[in-house]
């Protein structure tokens, strides 16, 4: 479904999100959205997702695997 966005089904919303997380193409799928619905109110949706999703829950888990990484290299520095 090259160029279509549903929401239908629970794994192309689930895969609609992540895109949208990943910042891949996000604001297309928003205009798209918008032209469908006539209406600007699914905007704060989409600029959420944004916010939390892809500068926070993302940052978040670099940063969790960064020190794992870092402990596990202090770890094989010790042996």
């Amino acid at each position: 479904m090259e160029g279509t966005f549903c929401f239908d089904n629970i794994l192309y919303s689930m895969m609609n999100i992540f895109q949208i997380i990943t910042l891949e193409n996000w604001s297309e799928m928003m205009y798209i959205v918008r032209q469908s619905e006539q209406s600007n109110v699914y905007d704060s949706f989409f600029i959420l997702c944004v916010v939390i999703g892809a500068f926070f829950v993302l940052n978040l888990m670099i940063a969790v695997q960064f020190t794992y990484l870092g402990e596990a290299f202090d770890e094989e520095s010790r042996k």
